[in-house]
């Protein structure tokens, strides 16, 4: 009998247990089979889906372990050792390399690991007789996470000796070098790894090079200069602080520069070094350990890196005598104890990303942001009137400022990683973009003012209705975001500041997060008004008005392009401002012919093409630099700022201001108008005895840009007060007020 039969209920022995079975009756009928049928198809149908999730369970298992033990093993690190020559004569030196080969996010340690970690160590073994010499350690990178700061090699790295042969030594011989290497790898976990490696070398009367020759060679270019004791790199101490001084005629520095001790146990590395540039030399401040303060050294080795060597930059090694005497600590105090005006808070990610959206929200008010606005009023507006879908509008309009956003974080993430020093509304710095922002808005005034139109089905459009709508289709929406974020970017809006300047000592996934939340904050008005458009009840019925609205329209636009060319004034000379009317005046004959074509009246298409280029080769003059002029705003009683002169001033227990601004700033111009700069606000200052000084950052200007960053921003205004007394940094908000700022100067005077 077959089984799962229904003729019997005596259970037949299987390996398989039996379907079950009607207890009252013998016989099964034809739906009662189908159900059956149907259950063990279903039943083993499961087994196999369990089976199968069980064997893939087991294969990631399988697969997780192989991860963990290829990590744990030698995986992470690879070390060989390398040769410039396969056969050597004797009376003669070639070189070799110990290889360290890391896998992607792994490291090794330096000489001096830093705050935690081991250092690499290589122990070399040549035959008798024979010497053999390092020729130096390839220059760290500093890694810092949290209080943590590690001296580290990645990718691949080689450490080069020379390989001295006696002139005793016998031709025709082999002879063999070995090396024990041991390193600390590490990535999430530490793991210790260690190699013994060897190498054969036979001596000769004929000197035969390896393929890895050029590599060795190539290792030994980037290895730090020796220079001895230098009177070029000095060192003061006193107390807790280290100031190592280096002459700026050593090498040119085009942005970064950092000092490596070779020396452990010195440097105390849960605080950053802090730069200050003077005139002829770079100075940099470090906190010392107890070790260095009980028992001074009297030398150490030093590793000067300028930029990198590795990116046309230089390093030199030097022994440094450090020699006891004054060393300021104003440095560390606006770092150490700094009192924000407005409540702090100590930001996360998560909080950075609130506060970049509230200060996105509240950038819709800020007055640089006031002519984007404009057209997009006109673009809702017309929407609304042509009955079309303003939802449409909106998230073209997001889109715009999200894709313009990421695009511009993004710029900014990559040029700080690779050393620039840049910040929020860079991009303001350079006169060709703002001159070509100049040309725009003037070009979107003419429009306005109904010269032209953007469309571009020019001759079939009714001239009537091109001329009552601003903008066609969603279109116009996106680049109207686009607009907005570029003209935003030199406004920095309350609970922004502090956000972004979060934003760019995180990784790229973090700051990008913060970019966009501060985006879709700037967006998020426009979106409600046109998901939810309560509003429109309120407009009148279309008519003139709207021309009458696109006309006034035009008046914030053309503020706009004068405020341009203010800021112009003070990045180019006045041959310079001159090209840029030039180049307003051909735009304004090309449009003023699109707008005759568009209105079927007759232009000439050489008139068009010889105004573009014209404008074209204008916008190229300015971008070559050769108008710079790098003036800087003179204000009576103020004083040009400098790391030096705040630190002089403060030496001499002088209260100081220092207001970060710039032309391109508009908020920056409305405080100074309406607080800073007011004739009481100047006679608290004279009767408080302030110093005064203005770090315009109009123009780029590195050192401007490091001390934004040591207060945690990107970008300006920023109004610190410090305290003659003590030395205690003050942070006053983004925006403030005449009484506020009164209050501000007497309460820190007080302290």
């Amino acid at each position: 009998m077959k089984p799962g039969s229904c003729r019997s209920r005596t259970p037949t022995r299987r390996l398989t247990p039996p379907l079950p079975l009607p207890v009252n009756r013998l016989h099964c009928s034809k739906a009662e089979m189908h159900l059956r049928k149907t259950l063990a198809k279903w039943l083993f149908a499961a087994a196999a889906l369990v089976s199968g999730a069980a064997a893939a369970a087991t294969a990631d298992l399988f697969a997780l372990a192989s991860a963990q033990t290829s990590e744990a093993a030698p995986r992470a690190v690879t070390a060989a050792l390398l040769s410039s020559y396969r056969d050597v004569r004797s009376k003669t030196s070639f070189d070799i390399a110990i290889k360290l080969q890391h896998e992607y996010g792994w490291h090794t340690y330096w000489l001096n690991p830093g705050t935690s970690g081991k250092p690499t160590g290589i122990k070399l073994r040549v035959p008798a007789g024979w010497k053999v010499q390092n020729l130096g350690w390839p220059t760290p990178d500093r890694v810092r996470k949290g209080p943590i700061t590690s001296f580290v090699y990645s990718g691949q790295t080689l450490i080069p000796f020379r390989v001295t042969v006696p002139a005793s030594e016998k031709i025709n011989t082999e002879q063999t070098i070995t090396a024990h290497v041991e390193w600390l790898a590490c990535k999430d976990v530490c793991i210790p790894g260690e190699a013994d490696l060897t190498l054969p070398i036979r001596v000769t009367e004929i000197v035969v090079a390896t393929s890895q020759a050029e590599q060795i060679l190539q290792s030994e270019k980037l290895l730090p200069k020796q220079i001895g004791e230098s009177s070029r790199v000095q060192a003061r101490y006193e107390a807790n602080r280290l100031r190592i001084d280096v002459v700026k005629s050593l090498g040119k520095i085009e942005n970064k520069i950092d000092v490596f001790i070779a020396d452990r146990g010195l440097i105390n590395y849960e605080q950053e070094p802090v730069r200050q540039d003077g005139e002829d030399t770079i100075s940099l401040y470090f906190k010392t350990t107890e070790l260095f303060q009980q028992k001074p050294p009297e030398k150490f080795m030093a590793v000067v890196v300028a930029d990198s060597p590795r990116s046309n930059g230089w390093a030199v090694q030097t022994e440094v005598i450090p020699e006891p005497g004054h060393v300021s600590r104003i440095p560390f105090l606006s770092m150490e104890s700094t009192v924000q005006e407005t409540p702090g808070v100590s930001l996360s990610s998560l909080s950075a990303i609130l506060f970049a959206f509230l200060g996105g929200i509240i950038l819709n008010l800020m007055p640089c942001v006031f002519p984007v606005l404009s057209l997009k009023i006109l673009q809702l507006v017309g929407t609304e009137r042509r009955k079309g879908a303003l939802w449409v509008h909106g998230s073209a309009f997001t889109v715009g400022i999200l894709l313009s956003m990421l695009v511009l974080s993004g710029t900014l993430i990559a040029l700080r990683s690779a050393g620039a020093a840049i910040g929020w509304g860079f991009q303001l710095q350079s006169p060709w973009v703002v001159t070509i922002l100049a040309l725009l808005f003037f070009s979107i005034t003419l429009n306005l003012l109904g010269l032209f139109e953007f469309t571009a089905a020019s001759r079939l459009a009714d001239a009537r209705a091109i001329r009552s709508l601003p903008a066609h289709g969603p279109a116009g929406s996106f680049w109207t975001g686009v607009l907005a974020v570029v003209i935003a970017s030199p406004c920095t809006a309350p609970f922004m500041g502090a956000a972004l300047g979060y934003a760019i000592t995180q990784g790229a996934k973090e700051a990008t997060a913060i970019f966009l939340a501060l985006g879709f904050g700037m967006a998020l008005p426009w979106l409600l008004l046109t998901i939810v458009p309560f509003w429109t009840r309120w407009l009148p019925r279309p008519g003139a008005w709207m021309i009458t609205m696109r006309r006034i329209m035009a008046i914030p636009m053309s503020l706009a392009v004068l405020w341009l060319l203010w800021v112009l004034s003070h990045q180019i000379d006045l041959y310079g401002i001159v090209t840029v009317v030039i180049a307003a005046g051909a735009v304004t004959i090309l449009l003023w012919a699109i707008g005759r074509a568009q209105y079927g009246r007759s232009s000439s298409s050489v008139l068009k093409a010889v105004c573009a280029c014209l404008s074209v080769v204008c916008i190229g003059l300015i971008s070559t630099g050769l108008f710079n002029s790098n003036q800087e705003s003179q204000t009576i009683g103020w004083e040009r700022w400098s790391e030096q002169s705040v630190l002089d001033a403060l030496e001499h227990k002088s209260h100081v201001i220092v207001d970060y601004t710039a032309a391109w700033c508009v908020t920056c111009q409305f405080n100074e108008a309406n607080a800073i700069r007011t004739k009481r606000a100047e006679a608290v200052m004279t009767r408080l005895g302030y110093r005064k000084f203005v770090a315009d950052w109009t123009n780029r200007d590195e050192a401007i840009t490091r001390s934004l960053a040591r207060f945690g921003r990107t970008g300006v205004p920023l109004y610190v007060l410090y305290n003659g007394k003590t030395g205690q940094a003050r942070v006053l908000p983004e925006l403030i007020t005449a009484p506020m700022f009164i209050e501000a100067l007497e309460k820190n005077a007080a302290d």
